[in-house]
């Protein structure tokens, strides 16, 4: 579907399913109303330039994959929406249990929390809010925990419930330019903050002058340490990251490490995908 303007009246509900929504100004979403992009091909897609289009107190509803089965290997994520009314956002108001993919009909449950350790398959599914982490321009981590907040363009860390897990995002979701601002010589764990995959490319050009001409995106071996000892230890932080610039990708460092193939990241950037970027010399404001 192709439209210059979009508008949901109260509590409708419109479902794209394996297909692109492409607006190119206004987006309404009025209260009680949702867009639901299921499978695993659908993305909003707008096509301004300028601050965000979007209007409403419905919801946007877009689901992502975590194919990492182990509670001890972290996910690197970022959110397509921010909680409704606002402009930032949390992962226990925007994360939601996806066991169901996203559909029409579907309901995506609010997840457990536990201050404990580690997540585990119940259902809802539960979640060891520790593990949340983001990376900011200070350069240092800082735990948020489920309730902490997170500006659109921000990236955190993730453990999930120990088996492969779909999630689903809920809240307004992301349009226009969006803006951060990385100190020089420091790295930022960022992501990709809109409802569609974005070209690394493009976004290593726009922003040549603020940032080195190289994201990275953390890969785990999917075992533990050479003596499988399972367990939350740094030492368990077995991989490296790839890479991605102008022309190419590179796997991890230790690809075909027993016997495991670390994957190149290609040219786009997955809907809530969080990867590392590095400020120049000068640093500066990353569109």
């Amino acid at each position: 579907l192709s439209a210059r303007e979009l508008t949901l009246g109260n509590n409708s509900k419109l479902t794209i399913d394996n297909n692109l929504l492409i607006v190119s100004e206004n987006i309404n979403i009025n209260s009680g109303s949702e867009i639901r992009l299921a499978g695993s091909r659908s993305q909003l897609i707008t096509t301004h330039s300028e601050d965000s289009k979007i209007s409403g107190n419905g919801s946007l509803y877009i689901d992502q994959n975590s194919d990492i089965p182990s509670t001890y290997r972290y996910n690197y994520f970022s959110s397509p929406v921010t909680t409704v009314g606002q402009n930032t956002f949390s992962v226990a108001s925007v994360m939601k249990d996806g066991s169901t993919a996203t559909s029409a009909d579907s309901n995506a449950m609010d997840m457990n929390w536990t201050n404990g350790y580690d997540g585990s398959t119940t259902s809802p599914i539960t979640i060891a809010d520790y593990w949340i982490y983001s990376y900011g321009s200070s350069g240092n981590w800082s735990q948020l925990r489920k309730d902490g907040i997170l500006n659109p363009a921000d990236g955190f860390t993730f453990k999930g419930p120990g088996q492969e897990q779909n999630y689903t995002f809920e809240g307004t979701p992301n349009d226009g330019t969006i803006t951060a601002t990385v100190s020089p010589n420091t790295s930022y764990l960022v992501g990709n903050p809109y409802p569609s995959a974005i070209n690394s490319k493009k976004f290593l050009e726009d922003n040549s002058e603020s940032i080195y001409g190289t994201i990275y995106f953390w890969e785990q071996h999917p075992g533990l340490t050479e003596e499988n000892d399972e367990g939350h230890y740094s030492s368990n932080y077995v991989g490296g990251y790839a890479t991605r610039n102008l022309t190419m990708g590179i796997a991890a460092p230790n690809n075909g490490e027993d016997g495991v193939i670390f994957r190149e990241p290609g040219k786009y950037i997955a809907i809530a995908q969080g990867f590392f970027i590095t400020g120049s010399n000068t640093g500066g404001e990353v569109v």
